[in-house]
């Protein structure tokens, strides 16, 4: 619509057409917000094979969730910069005294477990 095309129309119909406008490119400025991150506790962190640049190395990440999972909640595990666990697999998660098979994925450095 051309700025000729907007004097048609009366000026209190352009004002919230206006606002409208700019409201949603605030909107499309503001970063996404994740959900609240939990707090974990007595964190430990144990790999089968310690030497420097091993292959098919298990990791066994373990933690107290003192808020609680919950089902489609997201665990996500941050290895140090120079590790790449981009073709990690997850193999099981446990927590209640139950173990799952959950959807894992990984990119670089960083792995995302879903809560089943």
């Amino acid at each position: 619509m051309s700025a000729n095309g907007l004097s048609k129309y009366p000026k209190r119909t352009r004002k919230v057409i206006s606002i409208i406008a700019v409201f949603a490119l605030v909107l499309t400025l503001l970063p996404a917000v994740p959900a609240m991150a939990g707090q974990v506790g007595n964190v430990s962190v144990t790999a089968d094979n310690l030497k420097a640049g091993a292959t098919g190395v298990n990791y066994t990440v373990a933690f107290d969730a003192t808020s609680g999972l919950e089902p489609g909640d997201e665990i996500i595990i941050v290895f140090p910069t120079g590790y790449d666990v981009t073709n990690v697999s997850v193999t099981g998660i446990t927590y209640d005294g139950k173990t799952y098979q959950p959807a894992g994925t990984s990119l670089g450095n960083i792995v995302r477990i879903g809560v089943p």
